[in-house]
Order: structure tokens, then sequence, then C-alpha cells
């Protein structure tokens, strides 16, 4: 355990991590997925590079292609207003089938493909056409560039267990514990863990935001090579002195909010992680299950066991 155990609760100053003690509302702060509960309004000067590195990769492909689409449309749409006279190799100068074969003499050129079925054949015409090739260039070097800060993305596999548990602990103590593994082949090192607690205090006859930092029986690890439990052993500072069961926890619409922080040794860089458990989450008289098991020469850890849980109320 840690000296902080029997400290002080902190001031709403020390342990608000920026939400303020206005939302009274019985709300979640951070989704599962770790992004903040917020819808943001009137957002100006967002950038375009931004929307399209953070997007989705289908979203991303999807949007890259239709800009594609759209780049050589429009070249057409000028190869076509100059007039199929001005081009060689058409099948047909006017008409939907001269357009289509348009579209493609643009795709051709825009990527410098050139198979040279179709070609210019006037000065405007070859003018046109080799802008298409220039803005062929550019859209390719910023897909290119695009492509690489996506894969370049510092990519963190770090799992939490679904549900947190308050169980027995030492010397006849409870703790609240929730779990994390690394679910991916790079390895993380240096992994700090600072976890808030939040609820809704009407004490003082209104509605009031309240945060405390819980203090951690252990709160970094130098390597990361199996799972870690991180654990809040419950003292009488704790503001989970008072929450005896779900109904209580529900009643105070209690929110536990993590952040992990580690350095990713693929990436080269500090990574950061959210994550929160909503009081629904909480698990009472529950423990988790062992994750690992010595074999031969070698540790096993299954994955697969992160949320299993026993049942610790037998034992009382």
């Amino acid at each position: 355990m840690t000296q902080a155990n029997h400290r002080s609760r902190n001031t709403p100053s020390e342990a608000d991590p920026g939400y303020g003690d206005q939302l009274a509302q019985n709300l979640r702060l951070i989704n599962p997925d770790g992004s903040y509960n917020i819808e943001v309004v009137g957002l100006q000067n967002s950038s375009f590079y931004s929307v399209l590195v953070g997007m989705p990769w289908w979203q991303f492909v999807m949007t890259i292609f239709i800009l594609f689409l759209l780049v050589n449309t429009g070249f057409a749409c000028i190869y076509y207003l100059i007039g199929g006279s001005s081009f060689v190799g058409l099948h047909s100068e006017e008409g939907w089938s001269a357009f289509v074969e348009l579209i493609y003499f643009s795709i051709q050129t825009s990527t410098t493909v050139g198979y040279g079925h179709i070609a210019p054949d006037s000065h405007l015409a070859s003018i046109v056409s080799s802008l298409d090739a220039f803005v062929g260039l550019l859209i390719f070097a910023l897909y290119s560039g695009l492509f690489f800060a996506r894969f370049s993305m510092p990519k963190v596999h770090l799992r939490f267990s679904k549900a947190a548990v308050v169980t027995d602990y030492l010397q006849g103590m409870r703790a609240f514990k929730f779990r994390i593994v690394n679910g991916g082949h790079n390895e993380l090192m240096n992994i700090s863990a600072s976890v808030i607690a939040t609820w809704i205090d009407e004490s003082r006859g209104q509605a009031e935001r309240k945060y405390e930092v819980l203090s951690l029986e252990r709160d970094s690890i130098t390597m990361f090579p199996m799972n870690w439990t991180i654990v809040h052993p419950i003292t009488e500072d704790s503001p989970f002195a008072d929450l005896d069961d779900i109904t209580a926890a529900r009643r105070k619409a209690l929110e536990i909010m993590v952040h992990i922080s580690a350095y990713n040794d693929m990436y080269q860089n500090q990574v950061h992680i959210n994550h929160s458990y909503s009081c629904d989450e909480i698990h009472y008289d529950r423990d988790f299950a062992m994750m690992y098991a010595q074999e031969d020469d070698h540790i096993r850890l299954d994955l697969s066991r992160l949320d299993h849980l026993v049942d610790t109320s037998a034992g009382d």
C-alpha cells in the first residue's frame, strides 16, 4: 500500500481533471471508448488534414476515392467543352460515350498511365491535359502523405476489463480494482495510472459534482509483460467508504475516470489512454480470475480471461 492511504481528501481544485463542479447532472463524463462525452458546437478552423487523418479507415478510403472521381470528372467536363475534335482516338466526339471516354483519359493522364489510345490534338487540349497531369501528381503526393501519417500514428491496443470490482483485500480491508493488459504486439513500458472518482454530492442541499484522486496500491510499473490489476485500498478517507453496494453508488452517480500513460517502444513516443467505469460497471463482491498460468518453461497469458470474474461473497 502507498503512504497516501490516510491522507486527507483532495480539494476540488486539486482533483478536478478539467470538468468543473457545475456538471451536477447524472451523466457520464468519459465514454467507454475513452472519448469525452462532450459535443462541441461552433468549432472553427478545423483542419481538413486533421479530419482526414482522424476519421475511420473506411471513411478515409471512401473520401479519397470520391475526391479522385470528382477531380477526374471535372477535367473530363473541361475536355468535353473543348470539343471531341481536339482529341484523337475517341470513338465518338459527342454524347455520353465521348464523355465517359474523356473520364478514362483524365484518369490515365492524372495517374501518368498513358495507354495512348486517346491523345490531345490541339494546343488548348494539350495545356489542359498537362494541368491534369500536374494536379494528379499533387494529389497522389497528398494521398501518400496522408497514408504515411495514418500508418505512423501511435497505435496502442491497451485493453481494460469491462467491469471493475469491489472485493475483500488485506487485513479485513476492501478494495476497488480493475485491470488492464497489452493486447498488441508492441511493447509498453514505464506505465503510470491516475484514477479519479467523481460523484454527485447533495449534502449542502443542492447537487454538486465532487472529485477525488484515488490513492493506489501501486501507481506505476516499469515493464508490462503481463496484466496489471490496479488496486485502490478502501480506507475511511476513500469515497468508497460509505458506498457499501451498487445502490449507494447509483444514488451518487459514481464514475471512476482512468488515465494511463505509457512509453510505446515501437513508435518511440509517449501515449495516453483514457477510460472510465460507471456505477453500473462496478461489481461488488466479485474478484478477477487469474489470467496466467505457469507451463513447463514459460508463462502462458490468456487474454480471453481479462473479464472473467469469480464470486467472493460465498467465502464471507
